[in-house]
């Protein structure tokens, strides 16, 4: 595997009661359990998606069945293919579920669905940079301003994820600006990041922003690759072109 590869799966439509008695025997005994702790439908359907979209990939990509896969955990608790150099990461709202596969050590991927409820503009005083947040409310439409704030929520999410320290990362340690589609990270606690971490973002399916980031400090960016996958999870490239991406500097 040489790229970087996204896989995504628009689950809205599927008949989720047949793709959960096909793949949920597939899961481990403790994912089982996992999946019928969820009290909320959607949840249980994403987590069990996201599991079976997590091997397919690495199926797809590797060339094993997808039963053959061993996972493990590092010193943050992370999950990671054992004995492998390949590294992923699992994102979901409503009605999309993405995977995310690359050799880069660090990586990291958020989707959000542009629809989803709630006071975006409370959560981007509360928790964004002031110059984020000043972003996001510079437009004078609504619509702009949850545009904006779904861009940077999820540039903020994926660098996060792709840290690897999850909660223990204040969200205004650091920011990101965006220009001319571009965009530049300011990270205060880690400064050397900023030239390392590679960035892409995607809307996908208008409703959709999908932002994809790892830091990688020997080889140059290189933009994912993206393949659309249906329920039994044949998959079918996706051409989609990133509206910001970081600037190339190595």
């Amino acid at each position: 595997m040489h790229e970087p590869s996204i896989f995504l799966c628009h689950y809205s439509d599927w008949n989720m009661a047949h793709f959960q008695h096909r793949f949920l025997p597939t899961l481990n005994a403790e994912d089982q359990v996992r999946f019928e702790r969820f009290r909320h439908v959607d949840a249980s359907h994403q987590f069990l998606i996201g599991r079976s979209l997590l091997r397919h990939a690495l199926s797809q990509a590797l060339q094993q069945a997808p039963e053959s896969f061993c996972f493990s955990q590092n010193k943050n608790g992370r999950p990671e293919l054992a004995g492998s150099s390949i590294n992923f990461n699992v994102s979901h709202t409503e009605g999309l579920v993405a995977v995310t596969l690359a050799e880069a050590p660090l990586l990291g991927i958020d989707v959000e669905s542009a629809q989803r409820s709630g006071s975006t503009l409370e959560i981007a005083d509360r928790f964004f940079h002031p110059k984020e947040t000043a972003a996001i409310t510079a437009p004078n439409q609504e619509a702009q301003q949850r545009e904006n704030f779904f861009r940077f929520w999820t540039l903020k999410e994926a660098y996060v994820k792709a840290l690897g320290d999850g909660l223990q990362r204040s969200l205004q340690s650091f920011y990101f600006t965006l220009r001319q589609q571009q965009v530049d990270l300011q990270d205060e606690k880690v400064p050397g990041n900023n030239r390392a971490t590679h960035i892409y973002q995607y809307r996908v399916a208008d409703n959709y922003f999908c932002t994809w980031a790892s830091i990688d400090t020997t080889n140059p960016p290189m933009a994912p690759r993206f393949y659309s996958l249906s329920q039994d999870f044949t998959a079918s490239p996706l051409m989609l072109a990133p509206e910001y991406r970081s600037a190339p500097n190595l």
